[in-house]
Order: C-alpha cells, then structure tokens, then sequence
C-alpha cells in the first residue's frame, strides 16, 4: 500500500490507519458474503441449521471425530452422516467460493460453542454452521470410507490370525519325519502282501499316535488353511459385521470410470437391490429369515470378481450362489478398487473422483506432461520399456550372485517364498571430532531446557507469526499470545497437557482456560504446518553448502509409534500384530525432516511418499528420493530416485546398474532411530520460561540474530 501511494504521489496511512482500513473491509466483506450465503439457504435451511443449536447434543457429534476402529463407529459414522444430510443444504451452496474462504468459515465455525453462536448475528451464524456442515459432510464421507476398507482389513487379519493360532496349537512338531518315511518306504517294498498294521506301523516310533501327528501336519497345506481362512471370514461376517452391508450400500454413492470394474460395480448394485429387499421385509415381518442364496433370474456376476479358490464357496449344493460368501468376495474387491482409485464416492473429499485431481485441460495437453515427465505416451511402450530395463538388472545380478560378486546377496525362503537377503551394514566409526564437539557444547550451554529451545527457534524464525487466529479479530498483546502459544506447542509436543503444564509451574495470567482458548483459536493443521515449514526454510537457509550440501536428496520410510486401544488414531496393524500409528517421514540427507504424515496401517506408502514429495512446500529443491519396496522391506533397500530426473541421469542409472549393496547413508540410519545418542535430561530447577529471548548460559558475545 505504501509503494502504490508513494507512486500516485498521496501520503502513506499510518500503521494504525492500515490496519483499521483492512478490518473494516474484512467487516464488509464478512457481512456482504453472509447475507449473500443465508438468502441462497432460505428461512427452510436457516430453520434447519438453527436445530443443531436447539437439539441437545447434535452440533458436537456432528463435530466429533470417529472413534476407535470397529462396527459401532462405522454405524455411528452412518448415522451422523445423514443427520448432516437432512439439512439438505444446496447442492451448489459453496460452488463459487474458493475453498480456504470456507476452510477459514468451517474452522471458526469448529472452535465455537452454541452459545457463542447464539451471539452472533443471524446471517452470520447461519453462514458458520452452513460452512461447517458443509465440509463435515465430505470428511464424515471420507471417514466412513476409511472405515470401510479398515474393517474388511481387519476382518481378514483376524480370520488368519486365528488360523494359524489354532494351526499352531494343533500340530506340534513330528521330529525324524525323514527317517519315520524312509522306514515305511522300506517296510512296504519289503513285505509288500502283509497286513499295514503289522508290516508298517511296527516300524514307525510311537506307532498310530505319530502316524496321526503326521497325518494332520501334512494335511495343513496351502488349501486347508484356505478353507479354514475362509470359514473363519464367513463366521466373523455372518455373525457380526454383515448387519453393515445395507447400511453402507445406502449411505454411499459408489461410482468408476473404468470399465474393467463394471463386474464390482454389477455386483454392488446387486447386493444393494437384495439389502433394500430385505429391509423391507423386516418391516413387514420382523424375524423373518433372510433368502440365503441369490435367485436362479438373477445375473450375479461371478467372473473377474470372486478369486477362484472362493468359486466352491460360494456356490450351495443345489448351483446357486450363497449371498453372504458372495458379499464377501464383493466386500474385498471394493476395498482393493477403492484403495487404486479405479472406484470412487460421490461427495467425498480424499476418496473423491480422480479425473478432479488432473490438471486443467490434461487431456489437451497430454503430450505436454508426458514429456516434462519423459515418459512415452503409449501405456504398451511404457510398459516394455520398464520390463527391458528390469529383466537387465534382474540378469546382471544373476551373473554376480554366480560369480560370488553380489557382495553377500543371496536368496533365502521364508514360509515357502524366495526372498532377497543383504547382510546387515556395519555400523559406521564415530567421527575422532564429533566427541570433542559434543564435550564443547556441554561445556559451554550445559543441560538447555526444551522450552528454552523452543522460544530461541521462534526468536530466530518467528514462526508464531504464522499461528493466525481463526476468529474476526484479536485484542491479545503480541507478547501475551506469543507466550501463551509456545506454552500450548509445548504441552501438545510433549504430551504433557495443559492442565499438568499448568499445575508444575506458576504461569501467573496464562492459566487454564486461557491457554485452552489460544490452543482452540489459534493452533489448526494449516497455521502448524506453516510453522513448520518456516523453521525449516530457516534452517536450510542458516545451514553452509560447504558443509551442509543443497537440500535435493530425501529419504522417506514409515515408523510405528504404538498406541492405546482407547486412541482414536490407533489402528492394528496386520504386520506387528498390535495397535497403533503409522507416521510417515521424508528427512532430508542433513538431517532435517522436510514432511511428516500420519498413515493408514492398511494404505499404501506409495501415496504418502508422492503427497510428501509434492506438498512439502519448503524451500528444499528436492530432485530424488531414496524408499524402500513395500513387499520386501526389511530384506531390499531399492534406492530409487521418486522426482523429476533428468533423461540422462535415468539412462545412466539403468545402463550401469550397481552390483554391490550400496552403504545406506548416515542419515537413513538415525531417521529410523538405529543410532540415535540418548535424549539429554532437562533441567528441573529452570523456570519455564524466561524474560529475555536468549538460551540460559549462551554467552552474550557473538550472540546475534541472523
């Protein structure tokens, strides 16, 4: 503003002035757009929206997030979704708004209680929950969705995990079986006309009682415990998990660009006709048994949707085709389409139709983007071209795992499948200068309170500028809120809670509900993550190339943080067996984590790596990515580069593919955590915080800001 009244030659307003001009047309603006919002909701949809004040309880469930894992919170996602429904907003309420316009509404919207709602004007308030059910009716979609796929996941991990419970309290170890078969061999050969109970089992160690731990050790193959998976999935879904079915089928609206997924489509369609069916039989006559098998007139489609191991199953003895296998199978082929986005749901957000997350006019300029990416446009040439390329890498460790050259690589089996074993990395030497640094640092600083560092990082980044209030307006000093949201990051970094943060230390004005305010109005996902992003841009910036590097390389991987059950988050994961979250990392080869995301335990990290490369939003020109493969992780470290590289350095890689197992580098090993030194313990007798800006015992000369 100063430059364009310096340029039309008026004088610059004061600072005071800027500010008073800029609320007062926020003010305008807020009010132009609320009358505009209520007029297109009408006095039906404003008396709809004001039940969620007067109805005890509704406006905080339609806020609630969904709880632990299980049928209940799906049923309850179910319900809270149509209670969202009913206000049966205007399909095109929003359609021109831009998205963090309503972001800024809902979230405002989200850290206000009915009685401060009340207080605001109609037109007002009515926009707020409007903006707020809104986006809840896309996140409670999504919701529902995730809980969809992590149920049918979980149903399945529990079937196996009872099999092989019972598989493994059933059959004990027959030791000498080798010997025990050469004997009957040679007893058979020997006296091929007498009787078996005299000619065989005489020969055998502990006769019939061994002959029958062989019989059932043998008989547990890959087709028993099949069936017997597929026996425990029928008996967990018929007894429980099937009441979701129609539920599910009615509150979403499955669609698919892709016709290879009609058969899925076909079949949902089918189970939706049966679930509506049925509940109207239940109304006429309660109790009334279920059709157990689909009508003979029915077209149930079969091929390409139900795996053939399951074709038996499915079928009952008189041809027909049993409904609650068969929804099974559906069950499973929709949770796999729906994790590839080759099926989608009709007003959702995160599951929403994928041809809405291409670029404008993509199919235009097609040719355009596919050679920034330089890659063929013809899917068949793509696909021979990446075949050619893997079958000569593939070959060229043959040849060095014949010739000894592989530098220990070798194929292992485990549980009846070849894997690619690396012997383990030696653990690097300590740098001779490290320990004398570390001796000089301790001597110098001493022991640094957390809080401590947290303030110097906002001294020199300010990044609690970045903290913006979602409400109209502040009257907090700068001082005050700056001190009272690095108390609230402090609490949530730690774990420690407020009401603790409060008890262990005398905070004078900022007591509870003060902080608790700051954290409501202040701390959202987007004000954090644009913190975080600016510590980082700092740091990258403070850091010397000639030491440091440039930030173009990253590593990413996944670590488990386990979890109570009690946690919303907690999800069970199928691989460790237990409870708990996922959190996905891209730390940069200095040592800095550009990204982190929490994850599902069921998803895929091909996802959450991609999203990290391309929303970190720092400073990092990040140009490769060094992951591990998601089938072998724990036995192939495959480095691959995941951005943009350029044609030669793809040629190159491929022509002279290494041979050797490359040293993972030093910052891959302390981002897992394998050599990371011991937290150092903080100072108890140090007040929280401190007066002036600078750490405790940081001597003042040389000390600046830069």
């Amino acid at each position: 503003m100063r430059q364009r009244c310096r340029s039309e030659g008026i004088e610059p307003p004061t600072e005071g002035q800027i500010e008073r001009v800029i609320a007062s047309a926020l003010r305008q603006h807020e009010t132009a757009f609320a009358a505009e919002i209520a007029a297109a909701l009408g006095p039906a949809g404003c008396a709809r929206l004001q039940m969620l004040l007067t109805s005890e309880g509704l406006l905080a469930e339609v806020k609630a997030d969904p709880g632990r894992l299980g049928l209940d919170t799906l049923l309850g996602e179910i319900g809270k979704l149509e209670a969202v429904r009913a206000l049966a907003l205007p399909r095109n309420l929003f359609a021109d708004t831009s998205d963090r316009l309503v972001a800024a509404w809902r979230s405002r919207a989200a850290r206000m209680f009915p009685s401060d709602l009340l207080d605001c004007p109609e037109p007002v308030r009515h926009t707020l929950l409007a903006a707020l059910c809104w986006v809840r009716q896309a996140e409670i979609t999504d919701a529902l969705i995730g809980l969809l796929v992590d149920l049918v996941q979980k149903i399945n991990a529990r079937a196996e995990r009872r099999v092989e419970k019972e598989l493994m309290g059933e059959l004990p170890a027959v030791p000498g079986k080798r010997g025990i078969f050469i004997k009957m061999v040679n007893a058979v050969l020997k006296h091929p006309d007498e009787q078996v109970r005299s000619a065989v089992w005489s020969v055998v160690p502990g006769g019939e009682k061994t002959l029958r731990r062989l019989l059932k050790e043998l008989m547990a193959t890959n087709r028993v415990v099949r069936e017997r998976v597929r026996y425990q999935l029928r008996g967990s879904y018929s007894h429980d998990y099937r009441r979701m079915l129609g539920p599910v089928l009615a509150a979403l609206s499955f669609r698919c660009n892709n016709t290879t997924y009609r058969p899925v489509m076909d079949a949902i369609d089918l189970l939706a006709r049966y679930a509506a069916r049925d509940a109207q039989a239940e109304r006429a006559a309660p109790g009334k048994a279920r059709a157990a098998a689909h009508d003979a007139s029915d077209s149930v489609p079969v091929e390409g949707m139900v795996p053939k191991e399951w074709h038996e199953a499915i079928t009952d003895d008189k041809g027909r085709i049993e409904r609650i296998s068969y929804e099974l199978c559906v069950l499973i082929a929709l949770r796999e389409a729906l994790r590839r986005r080759e099926i989608w749901v009709q007003g959702a957000g995160l599951w929403r139709n994928p041809e809405e997350d291409m670029p404008e006019n993509f199919e235009d300029n097609r040719d355009v983007h596919y050679a920034a990416l330089n890659k063929p446009l013809a899917a068949a040439e793509f696909v021979d071209d990446l075949k050619r390329r893997h079958r000569a890498a593939l070959d060229q460790l043959n040849s060095a795992m014949a010739e000894n050259t592989a530098g220990g690589v070798r194929i292992k089996t485990r549980k009846g499948q070849a894997w690619i074993s690396v012997p383990k990395l030696e653990k690097l030497p300590e740098p001779k200068n490290l320990a004398a640094i570390k001796a000089e640092v301790a001597r110098r600083w001493g022991t640094i309170d957390l809080l401590d560092i947290l303030k110097e990082a906002d001294f020199l980044a300010e990044f609690s500028e970045e903290f913006v209030s979602v409400a109209t307006r502040e009257k907090l000093p700068k001082p005050t809120l700056r001190r009272r949201l690095l108390l609230c990051l402090f609490e949530l970094g730690t774990n420690m809670g407020i009401r603790q943060l409060v008890a262990t230390a005398e905070q004078g004005e900022d007591g509870e509900a003060a902080l608790r305010r700051v954290r409501a109005s202040h701390i959202t996902r987007d004000n954090l993550r644009a913190a975080i992003v600016k510590v980082i841009n700092q740091t990258l910036a403070a850091r010397d190339p000639k030491w440091w590097g440039r930030a173009t390389t990253t590593a990413s991987d996944s670590k488990r943080f386990n979890a109570l059950e009690s946690n919303s988050l907690t999800r069970f994961h199928a691989r460790y067996g237990s409870n708990g979250i996922m959190i996905y990392w891209h730390v940069e080869k200095g040592r800095v984590c550009i990204y982190s995301q929490i994850k599902s335990c069921s998803s895929s990290e091909v996802a959450s790596m991609i999203q990290g490369l391309l929303r970190h939003c720092t400073d990092a020109q990040i140009e490769a990515n060094y992951t591990d493969t998601r089938r072998l992780a724990g036995r192939v470290r495959v480095h691959r580069t995941a951005g943009l590289p350029t044609a030669a350095s793809v040629e190159e890689h491929w022509r002279d593919p290494p041979l050797q197992p490359r040293r993972r580098p030093q910052h891959v090993e302390q981002a897992s955590g394998r050599h990371r030194q011991p937290a150092d313990r903080l100072g108890q007798d140090h007040p929280a915080v401190r007066r002036h800006g600078q750490v405790r015992h940081r001597p003042a000369v040389g000390h600046h800001r830069g």
